[in-house]
Formats: structure tokens, sequence, C-alpha cells
């Protein structure tokens, strides 16, 4: 199955993979196997819920690896002391329905993987990913499916601080996080398709996880931690960017938002460029975006920040004008003072005079 021409990431991911499956164990009891890869021989059946891996140390990350081929599978967890399970596939049309107590994250490293998610078919391309939450029942399509992937189990609350650190670190403006938790509570799994130029970033953080799980040394089970968190953390943030591309007034506006959020965030050193890197677009689409939502231009809603940003500095603080110039993304001394004044009715010394007597009146 293997495809000439692949990074240098994607292969080793794939060499990790195949290893793990090929150290195939004859150990393994029909409940190790089950948790693997189990055929699905009764329709009526109630759903399999499965827990999280349980290993000889505790574990946050848990992995399982699968190689479908035309008649056969192979299956293996990371970690794992028994190796991997061969299983005949010949007449399997798909696994059980089942469920986890854990966030599961699939990667399709090679062919595509069908999945019947709450009854509704979906197709995962190579390249894809898909997060499917807690309790979320599910089905994987095993006839006529070739290809390889790589599950991760993750516990909640993994995803819980991955996206705490978003928050903090103002990576991902409210509104799209918001969105993205609604459409994980409504459709109960997420859909990432990256960018070709992201794809090497996620196979160097899964080969890493992948390394330490079955190296299973001190400090693996941490290693393995920040590694998910940085996983997790690159998708939600390129998944705002995904959203983005829905063409669908709503996103529209939530695009408007984060632009301006963004623009606020970075006013002094903006420019059209840092934009179109950030999400995505034309230039031109910025422009036609913020016209449509403000009335302005992308020049004059970045103008108007920065000189409300001016004022605020001549007013609240005693740093000097030149330095409060080059502060708000001016290079020009004499152009600031044109805009100051054509804004504000004053040069930024009479403001500041203006606001320092205002200022002792209110403590007489």
């Amino acid at each position: 199955m293997k495809q000439l021409h692949l990074s240098e990431p994607r292969r080793l991911l794939l060499d990790r993979i195949q290893e793990s499956v090929r150290e195939v164990g004859a150990s393994l009891d029909k409940g190790q196997r089950e948790r693997l890869l189990c055929p699905d021989t009764d329709t009526g059946q109630l759903p399999q819920r499965k827990k999280f891996w349980k290993w000889k140390h505790p574990l946050e990350v848990f992995a399982i690896c699968w190689e479908l081929e035309a008649e056969e599978a192979y299956a293996a967890a990371v970690p794992s002391e028994e190796g991997g399970c061969r299983i005949d596939t010949a007449s399997v049309v798909r696994t059980k329905r089942h469920s986890h107590d854990y966030l599961e994250l699939a990667y399709v490293a090679e062919g595509e993987l069908r999945q019947q998610i709450q009854g509704k078919e979906v197709c995962f391309l190579e390249g894809e990913l898909c997060l499917i939450d807690r309790n979320c029942i599910h089905q994987d399509e095993i006839s006529g499916c070739r290809g390889i992937y790589l599950f991760l189990g993750i516990q909640d609350s993994i995803l819980k601080e991955a996206l705490e650190e978003i928050r903090v670190r103002e990576q991902l403006a409210g509104h799209f996080l918001e969105e993205l938790l609604k459409r994980k509570q409504t459709y109960q799994y997420l859909h990432f398709r990256p960018q070709p130029e992201q794809e090497d970033e996620i196979c160097n953080l899964l080969v890493e996880i992948l390394r330490h799980l079955k190296e299973d040394r001190i400090g693996s089970r941490y290693l393995c931690r920040g590694l998910s968190l940085q996983l997790l953390e690159l998708l939600c943030e390129k998944y705002s960017v995904q959203l983005l591309h829905e063409d669908n007034r709503h996103y529209r506006k939530l695009l408007y938002k984060e632009v301006v959020y963004y623009m606020e965030a970075h006013y002094a050193r903006i420019s059209l460029g840092d934009l179109v890197k950030r999400f995505q677009f034309q230039e031109d689409y910025f422009s036609r975006l913020i016209r449509e939502y403000s009335g302005l231009s992308y020049q004059e809603y970045l103008q108007g920040i920065r000189l409300r940003r001016a004022k605020e500095l001549v007013c609240q603080s005693n740093r000097r004008i030149e330095e409060i110039v080059a502060t708000c993304g001016y290079h020009n001394k004499g152009y600031f003072y044109r805009l100051f004044q054509e804004r504000y009715g004053m040069t930024p010394a009479q403001m500041r005079k203006e606001s320092n007597m205002c200022q002792g009146e209110e403590a007489k």
C-alpha cells in the first residue's frame, strides 16, 4: 500500500503504524481483540461501551493502529505487551456499534475511512482527522476499505486544557471557540481537513506520540499529554479557518468579528498580508468584508483603532508623544498629527493638557 512521493513525516508515521500492527501476538484473548477491532455479527445488539485503555502506569493518551487489506485486517494497541492481532475480514461489513468513555481522534494515514456516526454516513479522506465525542455511538466500515489508520484515545481533560490554553493565548477569539464547541455538541464529532502545509506538523506530532507511548519510559505520560495538547490546539486553531470557508452568512459575520478582534490585538504592525496569512483569503476579500459590516475601508477602520489607542495613551499616560506615535504604528509624526487633529479637533498636547485639567478638577 506504500505510496510514492510521500513527505518524510508521513512516511515515518506510516512505518510506525505498520510496525505496531505487524507485531502480531497470538496470545490476545477475545476481550482484547474486541477492543482493537470487533466485527459486527448481530445488527440488533446493544452498542458496545469501550472504556479507556488500562495499562500498568496511569495513561491519559493511548493509540490503536489499524491496517485494512482486502480480506484481512491487522490491529494493535500502543502501549501493549501483547502486540497486535490479525482478523479475517472477508465477510465483515463493519465493526460493532460502539461508544467510548473518552475522546477518540482518528487520523487517516492512507486510504479513506468510512464511518456511521449517530446513524449518519461520513467519509474521511487521506490526511483528514475526526474527533469523536464521548458517548457518541458509531461504527467503522470494513467492507471494501483499504487503509492505514491511527486512533488516539484521549482523556476529555486534555481537550478542556487545550481550549483553555487557546483562550489564554488569544489564538482563537471567543465566538469561534463557542462555535467549535457548539458543533461538537450538536454533531458529536468534528471533521478536520488540514491544509497541505499543515500535514507534516500533524504527522510529526503523531509520530512523537506513538514513539513515547511505545517506549513507555519515565515521563512518557507527560510528554504524550503535552504533544496531544499541541495537536488539539493546532487542529482547533485551523478549524476556525475551515469554518470560514463555508459559504454561509453566519460565518461571514463570525469572520468579520474575528478580523476586527485580530486587528485590535495587532493594530501597531498589522497589514493586509497578515490577514491573508491568518485567514487564507485574498486581500480584496477583507476590504469588502469590513466595508460590508462597518461601512469603512480596511485602512479607515485601522486608522480608527490606532487613533483611539493614541487618544487613550495621551490621556491616561505620561509617555512622550513621539513614543505614542511609534507605539500606535505611525512612522511619520506630521502625518499622525494631521490625522489626530482632524479626528479630535486638537493636537495631542492640547488634549493631554485638557485631560489633566479635568482630572485636577475632579480631584478637588
